[in-house]
């Protein structure tokens, strides 16, 4: 008979497996793990994304109660379930995650408050959003807080606000798409540039 597979063959055969588009044979293959809590912990991201995959929002929200325990989990990993429920429209599921995680230490970063904002933006709580993004500033070295600003002011109709925003957006380190770039220098009022590059 087939050895068994231990818990890290298991995480890598579900992940594969979720990968592939089967959720219930990724989930049958989790339902084998052994019951330690630093093996749930890293399997935590991907039960997620299946109830995500799924659009489970009661699954999800059980299990992101899970994030109260000692265990660490992968942040970039929940991050990029964050990213999962925003693409599926679970905005409420992202507000939870991401409020459970900046409810511990350990989680709080630029990205997360990056999300936090997005969340906010998606729920249209303008102010709050700005509020993210301002916690998220002074650690954030990717520029997506300064391109965060100017979204905002966008939503909000400020126009006269967009020239320095997007200015700070071109001094920050964000690497603009070619058609980030344009908009970037159309809303910098820099318009024979923005034209000049749209060609």
């Amino acid at each position: 008979a087939p050895e068994r597979l231990g818990d890290d063959g298991l995480l890598t055969l579900a992940q594969l497996l979720f990968d592939q588009g089967h959720e219930v044979r990724a989930q049958a293959e989790l339902a084998k793990l052994s019951g330690a809590i630093d093996v749930l912990s890293r399997a935590l991201p991907l039960m997620i994304d299946i109830g995500v995959r799924e659009r489970d929002t009661k699954h999800i929200s059980a299990l992101i109660r899970l994030l109260q325990s000692r265990a660490p989990v992968d942040d970039t990993r929940l991050l990029a379930s964050v990213d999962h429920m925003l693409t599926a429209g679970l905005v409420e599921s992202a507000r939870e995650l991401v409020q459970a995680m900046d409810s511990r230490s350990r989680y709080r970063s630029a990205p997360l408050y990056v999300r936090l904002a997005q969340v906010e933006l998606l729920s249209g709580n303008f102010d709050a959003a700005v509020e993210a993004l301002d916690r998220a500033l002074p650690y954030d070295d990717s520029g997506a807080s300064e391109l965060g600003f100017v979204i905002v002011a966008v939503e909000r109709r400020r126009w006269s606000e967009l020239p320095k925003l997007a200015r700070a957006v071109e001094a920050s380190a964000l690497e603009a798409t070619p058609l980030q770039y344009v908009a970037l220098a159309a809303l910098g009022e820099r318009l024979t540039e923005a034209r000049f590059a749209a060609q």
